[in-house]
């Protein structure tokens, strides 16, 4: 139905809310209604999620360049102490 890169995340982590089918808590009837957008929305909603879920992940990957620099900074800090 999906392929690798295009399966949809259906969670409830309140630090990713923003991306995937979020649902609160360990509500298992709005779990169950996530999931069900999920796969029924999921193809039509592809390139709308694919972006939102990578400027998510871009605020915390190492080719993002402030994430560079505060790695420097707190390497800098164990290297000097």
């Amino acid at each position: 139905m999906f392929g690798f890169l295009e399966v949809p995340l259906v969670h409830n982590s309140e630090f990713l809310q923003g991306v995937g089918y979020f649902y609160p808590n360990f509500d298992a009837h709005k779990g169950v209604l996530a999931l069900e957008d999920a796969l029924t929305k999921h193809k039509t909603n592809f390139i709308q999620h694919k972006n939102k879920n990578q400027a998510f992940l871009k605020q915390y990957s190492i080719y993002n360049t402030s994430i560079q620099q505060q790695y420097q900074q707190l390497l800098a800090e164990i290297i000097n102490r």
